[in-house]
């Protein structure tokens, strides 16, 4: 039930005390029940309704005096529903008439999951949700996805868990004053809106995905309105947001606390109206950008309100009372803005706005990179934008009382101070020592265009922080290395600190039957590694988080024809290209029949297990055998057995654990058997070991201790 007054013409509504209604079992998001909006009072009297205490979740309100949180008194005669003060559990084969209280027995829907766990200040809860795809179409989720005060929605990997709305719905909404929730370890796709709230706060998103989204009106990734309390926003990338009207990726608006945004990526966003970041903040605010990579995003309006596209960072209104701006180590780039008006906005009130080691590059269609107002101090930047005259705007404000002193230190500037535009001699402006209009000699290739080349004279130029404290650059990399070689390690100016990268040589492929090893060399296990990246007929496909490892098996389940490169990780910078291999799949010529014994197809009982998995094959001929366990990620988990094999059935138990007798997490798994040290079969993923933890491991390993015919007597009926 919703009901909307207005200040004008407010709402009344009365409830029969005598012939009472009843009110109950509703799924809205946004207030399963009852949702009230501009009412300021509502009394309501009813023979049964959901739960005994509603707010805020089963009863949500936005009363039209800011100083009332909860308009709602009750008389209730009986309820229907009891929470559950434990944490839950979700995957796509579970099922909703299951207790959800652990992995072995979860629930489907995340929608009845969140409106089952209890929402309990005392004892936060998390929605455990596996991985796998989740919509209404596959398997009939509800969205949008409410969160509980309190309470965490975790999926198992960003990669893995994908919350898909089918461009139907927004994906979550949160009913207003809802605290202390958050939102992690999942993709959020396919929306109309990604994440909506109001009036809420004290809420993280952490290792989160939002892409595809679109509205015809206006689409947004994350939209927040009157935010109190603090807000965090790390490791989260947005990408894909999309309307023919306006579209706004992060949107917090009216707020007032701490906004802290680390790590964050924003890219191909597309509207006529496009303001990638939006930020108002009422009373006191600090606002923090660590690590924000804003790029390759159009607006291509020529609307005079179709500016500010890449961010816009300023008091709400005239509400507020202190606004302190320290943004750092990020970079904006190859961003369009079809206006003619400046590109970025900050202002600072009452504080200060700082802006250090950022690039803003190849920035194209306004008529200015950024426009800074209030108390300003830009250290160690680069703005390199050549087909923008202006760079640096300082508007003239001064009428409405907003003075503009700015200082200038060791910043890049394309054009020198004819680039920096100060629109009144009433705000000073200092053009300190360092700065400099040199050409900053930038890589141009490769996912960060904008990395200084070994050549670049900004390397080792950065202006040292009094306090030199660990820090990241904008891809992830470690600040304050060496990168002149003169024995000190000195800070970069730019968001971006140099070092070698280095591209991994040699590979090449080795193939039997269906299975594929990849293996490469690198020229120097750098400092800065931090993986690889595997791609497969030009499209990425797989991300091996280990530096030290320098192969890749795969699998193909049909006859194909594949293509294979790959890079280095660097943080987030890929290195350039291996070289490329092609591997062409044949599983039914003679040589490959011949090359190895036959074997029948390895069997795992029951598929899914619980406590434990008995795994079986045959052998013709004695061999040399190595069984391994692998995620689905590639990596190496468990070897179950290596050595010499007789002919005959061959019998294994696994208790799922790893090889240090860690019991790993609910999922897929891949057996892989080498037979004379090649490999002779992979489970194919929809045969794959499906793994759901049951009882403790301990008491696993003490009942049967990885014998086999123990494991055998423990299935039989």
């Amino acid at each position: 039930m919703q009901y909307e007054g207005s200040l004008a013409s407010p709402f009344s509504i009365t409830f029969d005390p005598v012939n009472r209604s009843s009110i109950f079992s509703n799924y809205a998001a946004f207030g399963s029940d009852l949702y009230f909006y501009n009412v300021n009072s509502v009394h309501v009297v009813v023979d049964t309704f959901t739960v005994a205490n509603p707010w805020n979740f089963y009863a949500t309100a936005v009363p039209s005096n800011p100083n009332i949180s909860n308009p709602y008194t009750f008389d209730i005669l009986h309820t229907v529903h009891e929470e559950v003060n434990h944490d839950l559990y979700v995957a796509p084969w579970g099922d909703d008439t299951n207790s959800g209280l652990n992995p072995a027995e979860p629930m489907q829907s995340i929608f009845m999951a969140m409106y089952r766990i209890a929402s309990d200040p005392d004892d936060p809860k998390t929605i455990h949700v596996a991985d796998g795809h989740y919509s209404h179409s596959l398997n009939g989720q509800l969205f949008p996805i409410p969160i509980k005060s309190y309470t965490s929605l975790e999926g198992e990997s960003r990669e893995g868990t994908i919350l898909d709305a089918d461009g139907l719905f927004s994906n979550i909404k949160v009913s207003a004053y809802s605290q202390s929730w958050n939102v992690r370890k999942l993709s959020i796709i396919n929306g109309r809106t990604g994440i909506s709230t109001s009036h809420s706060g004290d809420y993280s998103l952490d290792d989160v995905l939002i892409k595809d989204i679109a509205d015809l009106r206006l689409a947004n990734g994350l939209i927040g309105i009157d935010v109190v309390g603090d807000v965090n926003i790390s490791n989260v990338v947005f990408n894909n947001i999309s309307s023919i009207d306006g579209a706004y990726t992060c949107y917090l608006i009216g707020g007032s606390g701490s906004l802290r945004l680390s790590n964050v990526e924003i890219t191909n966003c597309l509207s006529p109206i496009l303001r990638s970041i939006v930020v108002s903040a009422r009373d006191e605010c600090d606002i923090v950008i660590d690590g924000l990579e804003v790029h390759n995003n159009r607006s291509s309006s020529s609307d005079m309100f179709g500016f500010n596209s890449m961010f816009q960072i300023a008091p709400y209104d005239n509400y507020g009372t202190r606004l302190r701006i320290d943004m750092k180590n990020s970079a904006f780039y190859d961003n369009y803005q079809g206006t003619a008006n400046h590109m970025a906005m900050a202002r600072s009130l009452n504080d200060t706005l700082f802006i250090s080691n950022c690039t803003f590059a190849g920035n194209s269609g306004g008529s200015s990179v950024i426009a800074v107002q209030g108390t300003n101090i830009l250290t160690n930047n680069i703005f390199y934008n050549p087909d923008i005259a202006t760079q640096i705007m300082i508007p003239n404000n001064t009428s409405s009382g907003i003075y503009s002193p700015t200082t200038l230190i060791n910043n890049n500037i394309l054009g020198g101070t004819g680039a920096v535009y100060n629109a009144t001699t009433a705000n000073p402006l200092i053009w300190g020592p360092g700065n400099s209009s040199d050409d900053p000699l930038f890589v141009n290739e490769g996912n960060r265009p904008y990395l200084l080349s070994a050549l670049s004279p900004l390397i080792d130029m950065g202006l040292q922080p009094a306090l030199i404290e660990p820090t990241l650059d904008a891809s992830g990399n470690e600040r304050y290395i060496d990168g002149d070689g003169d024995g000190l390690a000195t800070i970069d100016i730019g968001a971006y600190e140099y070092q070698t990268i280095y591209s991994p040589l040699e590979l090449d492929a080795e193939l039997w039957q269906q299975q594929i090893l990849l293996y490469w060399q690198m020229p120097l296990m750098d400092r800065g590694l931090s993986g690889f990246r595997i791609y497969r007929n030009g499209q990425p496909y797989a991300e091996l988080a280990d530096p030290q490892t320098t192969q890749f098996r795969d699998y193909s389940a049909v006859n194909d024809t594949l293509t294979y490169y790959l890079v280095a990780l660097y943080g987030a910078v890929e290195s350039s290209p291996s070289n490329s291999v092609t591997v062409i799949i044949d599983t039914v010529t003679n040589a490959d029949e011949q090359a190895g014994p036959p074997i029948a197809a390895i069997k795992a009982s029951p598929n899914p297990f619980r406590d434990l998995a008995v795994i079986s094959y045959q052998l013709s001929k004695q061999s040399e055998i190595e069984l391994k366990l692998y995620n689905l990620r590639g990596q190496l988990v468990r070897e179950l057995h290596k050595g010499t094999a007789e002919p005959g059935e061959q019998v294994l138990a696994w208790e799922g654990c790893d090889d240090r007798g860690q019991d790993l997490p609910a999922g897929v798994y891949l057996l892989r058997l080498f037979m004379d040290g090649k490999n002779q079969k992979t489970f194919e993923t929809d045969e794959a070991m499906k793994y759901i933890p049951g009882s403790d491991m301990d008491s696993r390993k003490a009942v049967y201790g990885g014998d086999s015919a123990l494991a055998r007597q423990a299935l039989q009926p």
